[in-house]
């Protein structure tokens, strides 16, 4: 539990309201570990499909030789990634302005 995981949650309740949000743990190589060498930098890798697509869906499809997602998936995923950042920065903001008037 920490302000980016707190950040994700937030942007997920705003596109589905009623979502649940549950880290996993998927085998593989991402381009994160290149982050971490760097200052030990948290990164996540995160995604946001339609609330058609089930889990089934995206991973028989991942890396398959008919890779793809929706369209509505996409706009789903630019919407969850724009809405992390902004609740990124209005955290830090309201962290700035507690220490300000502390």
């Amino acid at each position: 539990n920490n302000p980016f995981w707190r950040a994700i949650e937030k942007s997920c309740h705003q596109i589905v309201h009623d979502s649940t949000v549950l880290p996993c743990l998927l085998v593989g190589a991402t381009d994160n570990r290149f982050y971490r060498v760097h200052g030990n930098a948290i990164s996540y890798g995160a995604a946001l499909f339609s609330p058609d697509t089930t889990f089934g869906t995206v991973m028989s499809r991942f890396h398959g030789v008919d890779e793809k997602i929706s369209v509505e998936s996409l706009w789903t995923s630019l919407q969850f990634y724009a809405l992390t950042a902004m609740n990124m920065m209005t955290s830090c903001v309201t962290a700035i302005y507690w220490l300000i008037d502390y």
